[in-house]
């Protein structure tokens, strides 16, 4: 039926929403630990 047709369309463009989110999230995440390591490493040196 439509409604079960509409339903379905929203729960799929929901999971697509969640997947891109959990993607972003993932690359922010691996940024900030970059960002991170940089900044310790960055600090080790600053006694040298």
């Amino acid at each position: 039926t439509l409604d079960l047709d509409l339903k379905e369309a929203r729960i799929r463009a929901a999971r697509e929403r969640i997947e891109d989110l959990e993607g972003r999230q993932q690359a922010l995440q691996a940024e900030q630990e970059d960002l991170i390591m940089r900044a310790v490493t960055r600090r080790g040196h600053w006694g040298d």
